[in-house]
């Protein structure tokens, strides 16, 4: 049997410090991960690549992104997103709050054994759609790599549009993938790349499908390689080309470079 990549050996971690009040409406705070973390590990602490994502989904008025997680466009139309490793699911939440009142989807993925946990914060928790009135949500099984995981998703995504959505609207595809630290142990980069290869494609996606990551350097050596590949488009349309260029892998060497100086 596989060892639980929630259960590394010598596991010694803490809750995080959730500053933002709300996070108690959310059942995230300090109380809530101690007992998440006793249960199912790494996937039960909030991490710190959530707090800036979620204020990215936000979109606080006294700060201008671009582009915005939302844009003028999307607020026309039923957006689908979906989050790989949602742990707690407290960036999941943070969706179904921005887009309260809109129609839209969301799809909170984790491994399956992680998935209770999903269950208990966002739909039987104070993070309840029914509290956050708007966009569907879903939880689903989606370990990376599984191409079985990920083509239930798709059975999803092909079902009927709901009342909300135009007669016509056909099948929906993903609008947004969401990552949210998920760059950590080297095994799992190439079966988290595989993820985003298939699902960042038709049939998942459509042409104007964003992904948004965020995440916290730990080792840049051994997380290097996954950025050049994934930027690099390496996979990407079924064939190991390099389809991008390294001004990433430049901006992150003159990033060290002045670091050290």
């Amino acid at each position: 049997m596989a060892p639980n990549p929630n259960f590394p050996t010598n596991l010694d971690i803490k809750p995080s410090h959730y500053s933002d009040d709300r996070s108690t409406m959310y059942s995230f705070d300090f109380a809530a991960q101690e007992e998440a973390i006793r249960e199912y590990g790494i996937a039960g602490r909030v991490w710190e690549a959530s707090f800036l994502i979620n204020t990215y989904i936000s979109g606080p008025s006294d700060t201008l992104f671009d582009p915005p997680f939302v844009s003028p466009e999307d607020e026309e139309r039923h957006l689908t997103i979906l989050e790989l490793g949602s742990g707690t699911g407290i960036v999941a939440a943070q969706c179904m709050k921005r887009l309260s009142g809109k129609s839209a989807t969301i799809i909170a993925t984790d491994l399956p054994e992680v998935c209770p946990l999903l269950q208990k914060n966002l739909h039987t928790g104070s993070a309840a759609p029914e509290a956050l009135a708007g966009p569907t949500l879903l939880i689903r099984p989606l370990s990376w790599g599984d191409h079985h995981h990920a083509s239930a998703i798709l059975d999803d995504l092909r079902s009927a549009p709901s009342d909300r959505e135009p007669p016509d609207a056909g099948p929906r595809v993903l609008s947004h993938i969401v990552c949210s630290d998920l760059v950590y142990f080297p095994e799992l980069l190439a079966p988290l790349l595989r993820s985003l290869l298939q699902l960042s494609r038709p049939p998942f996606a459509g042409p104007a499908a964003r992904v948004v990551l965020a995440y916290k350097t730990r080792s840049l050596a051994k997380e290097a390689p996954f950025w050049a590949a994934l930027l690099g488009g390496v996979g990407a349309r079924g064939d190991s080309r390099c389809k991008g260029d390294d001004t990433f892998e430049t901006l992150l060497l003159m990033g060290m470079l002045s670091g050290e100086q």
